[in-house]
């Protein structure tokens, strides 16, 4: 039995090994990026946002207050622990975001927080038709006109 567990191990990637793992609050980009996919914070969007010009490089200065503003609880020495240790530079010092995106760890974490979003989007139109009385998204969505058509009439 112990044999076939080790070979189901010795199967996955690090990046799976690693979301396995039991989070614990450490100076890495390895628990940055799983903290901040636990939270439902995207990353992308925040990077992305940042980057008027889409260089795909963020200055080190405005990563820093990315990072020091998301609510993960690290303190600006465990910052600088993972930009010493974790993080890729550009030739003028800026700190390559793209790494971070394409890296296994993240686009697993990714898939799964949006698989999730997801789920809990058609779990809560479930709900919803579900207290309405609608059978489908677009009885839902049908009845939800019905009743702005009819707050329209009560207004004018």
């Amino acid at each position: 039995m112990a044999s076939l567990d080790l070979g189901a191990t010795q199967n996955k990637s690090v990046a799976e090994m690693e979301m396995e793992r039991p989070l614990s609050k450490e100076a890495s980009l390895n628990y940055i990026l799983r903290k901040a996919a636990e939270l439902n914070l995207d990353l992308r969007k925040k990077f992305v946002q940042n980057d008027p010009y889409e260089l795909s490089v963020l200055p080190r200065v405005k990563f820093w207050n990315i990072l020091l503003s998301l609510p993960l609880g690290l303190n600006e020495s465990e910052i600088r622990e993972v930009f010493e240790h974790d993080l890729n530079f550009d030739n003028y010092g800026n700190v390559d975001y793209q790494g971070i995106l394409q890296s296994d760890i993240f686009v697993k974490l990714e898939i799964k927080r949006i698989r999730d979003n997801a789920m809990k989007i058609k779990l809560d139109a479930n709900r919803a038709s579900a207290a309405t009385g609608a059978t489908s998204g677009e009885d839902l969505l049908e009845k939800m006109a019905a009743e702005e058509k009819q707050n329209q009439s009560l207004e004018d």
